[in-house]
């Protein structure tokens, strides 16, 4: 389900519709929300939480959920996200810390090519971490 509102006062008018400030998004693995320049997705059953700058970052890039300069944007946006929660009845439990998935104890993946793996410039960084060892 995404909810997200238009304003009626540009139909019809040249430019771009002015969405609201706030948009919700929520599936059966994940919750995420925005505002014009910030967005907290949630993954509740890993404990997993990414924050992303969309002015600086639209292609969702960079994860910024470790760096202390945007705790605040972080709290802002859960304390939105329950909020709406409250408002629907969702009792989906939202972890406050991020707690990026643990790394197995042998990977679960062998690569039996012989050759380095890379990662693509798409992968958020804990995947980077995880999957292809701290020194990428």
């Amino acid at each position: 389900m995404i909810l997200r509102a238009k304003a009626c006062c540009h139909c019809g008018k040249e430019g771009n519709p002015a969405f609201a400030i706030r948009s919700f998004y929520r599936s059966f693995r994940s919750s995420a929300i925005r505002d014009e320049r910030w967005k907290l997705i949630v993954y509740p059953k890993i404990g997993h939480i990414q924050l992303f700058d969309l002015q600086k970052d639209p292609q969702e890039t960079t994860n910024l959920i470790d760096r202390r300069e945007y705790s605040a944007h972080v709290r802002r946006l859960l304390r939105l996200m329950k909020q709406w929660q409250a408002k629907v009845g969702d009792k989906l439990e939202l972890p406050s810390l991020n707690m990026p998935p643990a790394r197995p104890a042998r990977p679960s993946m062998i690569n039996l090519t012989g050759k380095k793996r890379s990662p693509d410039q798409w992968q958020p960084d804990w995947i980077v971490r995880k999957y292809f060892g701290e020194s990428q």
